[in-house]
């Protein structure tokens, strides 16, 4: 079953300067994969030519950038693994991307297995400095992060790989946080409401 995970950022912000001052001999602290990705977010993103990123790829046996992230989301959307992993290719073509009714944000509208019919399914891009609005869910939502930093009403924050769920309780808007646009795979049952304005799965924005 997946289940989201949950990061104490501040407490690891605090130590960690801590030991920069102290000049602590435990140097896995400022190589460690956190350290580097605050580093790596600290630098303007920049997008790689299709020829680089085939190369890179090539190099490491792998069809996509997010193959790693292609058995969850098979899960997610109840699809083949190799349906999966097309869908995660697209996001890096950019003509597959439409845009949505919200500054800054931008769609690709993906069919899921018979266990999400009845659900809005596909990958959200949030670019930096927007947010998609603040919304009520009609039923259940989980989202899977697959780049950059989701920040969710409350400061909760969380990285590629994360998968997050909301029920029909939770009212909250999600913006990217520092670093490339976000990217995540959200399935919604039964839609949201902004503004009193009911999104379904058949509206022809979802």
């Amino acid at each position: 079953m997946l289940k989201p995970s949950k990061y104490e950022w501040d407490e690891w912000v605090s130590s960690a300067g801590e030991a920069g001052q102290n000049h602590a001999d435990d140097e896995s602290m400022l190589t460690g994969p956190e350290t580097m990705e605050v580093l790596a977010t600290a630098l303007p993103p920049v997008t790689p030519s299709d020829h680089v990123r085939s190369r890179l790829m090539a190099s490491l046996g792998q069809r996509s950038r997010f193959e790693w992230l292609a058995d969850t989301v098979a899960t997610m959307l109840d699809v083949a693994r190799d349906k999966a992993l097309a869908y995660l290719e697209n996001i890096d073509v950019p003509s597959q991307w439409q845009a949505s009714p919200f500054s800054g944000v931008s769609l690709i509208h993906v069919e899921g297995g018979s266990a999400v019919g009845a659900a809005i399914t596909g990958f959200v891009r949030i670019e930096p400095g927007f947010v998609f609005p603040e919304h009520s869910h009609l039923g259940d939502e989980s989202v899977l992060v697959v780049q950059g930093t989701i920040v969710l009403s409350g400061d909760r924050t969380a990285r590629p790989g994360d998968v997050l769920m909301a029920d029909n309780t939770i009212e909250h808007e999600v913006a990217q946080g520092n670093g490339p646009p976000l990217i995540y795979l959200a399935v919604v049952r039964k839609g949201i409401v902004i503004d009193g304005q009911v999104f379904s799965p058949d509206h022809p924005d979802m």
